[in-house]
């Protein structure tokens, strides 16, 4: 494609040209007018449309298919990043143990901070999230907070074995809890089998050590 060139052009502009003082109108030549035949000729057959002389909306249709398969794209695009996302807070949960800490000076074992989030309103549920701890180990300490002006109920289990349970609201709490031993397999199901008032962002920890 490019710009009309022809004599009398102004600026690859078309111009009328005056008569009266014998200044030329712009000349449309052959090789401008092919330049953009085949331009908008590459934009329909560019779609898989053949040519047909006997269509003046072809264009159109190039145009608008093009769009739509950009905006299917797109949103493949945005369901890929969305699936990503999902499977990497999944990864995060399920027992990735984000920090140490000493479990004291000249001490051997290590302990381990297991952290979980989850954000939006809270509702009764009997399966909110599962982790696993990934090492052998014993729990210390079990702490949470949820936000708002609500209270929720929490309570966690392997298999069906309770490990503790506590009543918590946006003062945060710790769970009853004695030791509890666990293996790196043993996935701990977390449950919220009550919700009360407005309750979101329901956040906590648990801290372990080594065995």
């Amino acid at each position: 494609m490019h710009r009309i060139d022809g004599s009398g052009h102004q600026d690859n502009h078309f111009t009328e040209g005056n008569p009266q003082t014998g200044t030329e109108a712009t000349v449309v030549t052959a090789d401008w007018l092919n330049s953009v035949q085949e331009e908008v000729a590459h934009v329909i057959e560019g779609q898989n449309l053949a040519l047909d002389k006997d269509d003046n909306e072809q264009l159109k249709t190039a145009v608008n298919t093009a769009i739509g398969q950009a905006v299917a794209n797109c949103k493949t695009e945005v369901a890929l990043d969305r699936a990503s996302e999902i499977d990497a807070a999944k990864n995060e949960i399920s027992g990735l143990i984000d920090q140490k800490v000493d479990a004291g000076i000249g001490a051997v074992k290590q302990r381990h901070i297991i952290r979980w989030s989850v954000s939006g309103y809270a509702q009764v549920a009997d399966s909110l999230l599962t982790i696993t701890p990934g090492i052998s180990c014993k729990t210390k300490r079990v702490g949470a907070v949820i936000s708002g002006t609500g209270a929720v109920g929490f309570s966690a289990k392997v298999g069906s074995t309770a490990l503790w349970s506590s009543s918590i609201d946006s003062s945060g709490g710790a769970a009853n809890t004695g030791t509890v031993y666990l293996t790196e397999l043993d996935a701990i199901t977390i449950s919220l089998p009550i919700v009360s008032g407005e309750a979101y962002d329901f956040r906590g920890f648990i801290l372990v050590e080594e065995l």
